[in-house]
């Protein structure tokens, strides 16, 4: 059951990542509330995909490899995205702004996952990590 659960979580953010990053924008609700929101939506979008990610590769108590593993497939994942932005007939273009702001939510997610997740009450309650 463990192990299901975190792969549950996986499985529902990469299908919102599809979603959201690569249909056409005109299907997609406008909500620009304020100049480059769409940096903070990705921002987000990768911080969270890493988060979920770390308990996924995590192995005893190895949290840097967990870290280094979840950091990569983050980025790699990013930019996969963009390539399919570009490649895709969807009215997208992939951007290098879009992936420096992918990688970095990846980055802040590195120091708040490790300062305000790992071994506490949240780690154990969402991702069952004992």
């Amino acid at each position: 059951m463990q192990k299901k659960i975190k792969y549950f979580y996986l499985f529902v953010w990469i299908t919102l990542l599809s979603y959201a990053l690569l249909t056409p924008p005109k299907a997609l609700p406008k909500l620009q509330l304020f100049q480059h929101f769409d940096k903070v939506v990705h921002f987000g979008m990768f911080f969270t995909l890493f988060i979920i990610l770390v308990p996924i590769y995590l192995k005893g108590q190895n949290y840097i490899k967990s870290y280094l593993f979840s950091f990569f497939t983050s980025i790699s994942t990013g930019i996969v995205f963009e390539i399919l932005q570009n490649k895709l007939y969807t009215g997208r273009t992939g951007s290098l702004p879009d992936a420096i702001a992918d990688t970095a939510g990846a980055i802040v997610a590195v120091l708040f996952y490790h300062y305000f997740i790992r071994q506490k009450p949240l780690e154990k309650y969402i991702f069952r990590i004992e």
